[in-house]
């Protein structure tokens, strides 16, 4: 076992070349949350795994900095953190024009605050195996006492090191049976794109493998570069854009438009004063144009999965419910096949 104190000690060398906790981990063979418990009595702060009243609270900080990533892409939308709700179960909401987060909180585990040179500056929640979930930076428009004040409230008695449980490895869903035909039937019922989910636990397939299977009627495979080319799209024709980005944790929406598209070491960058958005095109493997039947007429979106066929992405036009598309994202996605 590596000695905390050793792994503090290279994570500060990396931190001050410029290396992020999350690349820091994994150079270091361990966790982002396991290095920030090298810090607990110093910067870092465990707090109480009473998350819903933690982001309840969160209200009061005024505008803050919330970010979802997954290994491929990262979204991060400044805004107040207001609307948070328990909505069925473990899921929750967190709904208003800034920040949009769907919530699944049986995969929250740890949380700290992390402190910074005036107070502290972020909370930061982790599944049980100490892997990033969601995060939320104080802003130079928070209040910095109500977000110093939240972190000391919720503080844990035990500021001791714990322990983390190996990472649940989910085998992902293999091909089942389920022949084409099924499957198209199944997709041409839908009547909202909340309904795909449903669908596909009912064809007991994966989404990728449905997506695959679909190719040809309801899915085309597109270029890598689709999100680069939609993003040049937007930015230059001033259209808006709706992203989902995220974990089993947490997933993040934006809905708005592009301004700034830039690459910066390794990454395409979306950097604009209250929406980033950084994905790792390398790590792209397939990617695919995706149409599904509802109320309101065909939807299209653009799916981007790594080779572990794990979501990376999603993008749609952006649309009111009770509104079709628009013929200039038909137009637009029409032209990536």
């Amino acid at each position: 076992m590596v000695n905390p104190h050793d792994l503090v000690e290279k994570w500060q060398k990396l931190k001050s070349s410029g290396v992020r906790l999350r690349d820091a981990a994994q150079e270091l063979g361990t966790s982002e949350a396991k290095l920030l418990e090298c810090a607990l009595g110093q910067s870092v702060l465990r707090l109480n795994p009473d998350f819903d009243a933690i982001l309840t609270q969160m209200s009061e900080v005024g505008p803050v900095k919330a970010i979802s990533r997954n290994d491929a892409c990262v979204i991060e939308c400044i805004g107040p953190y207001l609307g948070f709700k328990r909505v069925h179960g473990p899921i929750a909401i967190l709904n208003n024009l800034e920040i949009d987060l769907r919530v699944f909180m049986n995969h929250w585990a740890h949380a700290y605050a992390v402190k910074g040179e005036s107070g502290f500056e972020s909370c930061q929640f982790f599944d049980k195996a100490g892997h990033a979930i969601h995060k939320i930076y104080a802003t130079p428009g928070s209040n910095n006492e109500a977000f110093d004040r939240l972190c000391e409230g919720f503080a844990a008695g035990d500021q001791d090191l714990k322990h983390f449980e190996p990472e649940d490895v989910e085998p992902h869903q293999a091909p089942t049976p389920t022949s084409r035909e099924e499957l198209l039937d199944a997709w041409s019922m839908l009547e909202d794109t909340h309904d795909f989910n449903l669908m596909l636990r009912k064809q007991k397939i994966g989404r990728v493998e449905a997506i695959e299977l679909a190719q040809g009627e309801y899915t085309e495979r597109v270029s890598s570069s689709c999100i680069r080319d939609t993003l040049n799209w937007a930015s230059q024709g001033a259209h808006k854009l709706m992203f989902f980005v995220g974990n089993k944790g947490a997933i993040q929406i934006y809905s708005g438009g592009i301004q700034k598209v830039v690459d910066a070491r390794g990454w395409l960058n979306v950097l604009d004063p209250s929406f980033n958005l950084h994905l790792k095109e390398d790590l792209i493997a397939k990617s695919f144009l995706v149409r599904k039947p509802t109320k309101d007429g065909d939807v299209n979106s653009i799916e981007v999965f790594d080779e572990r066929g794990e979501l990376i992405v999603q993008c749609f036009g952006v649309r009111k419910p009770g509104q079709q598309e628009s013929e200039a994202w038909r137009s637009h996605v029409s032209s990536l096949v």
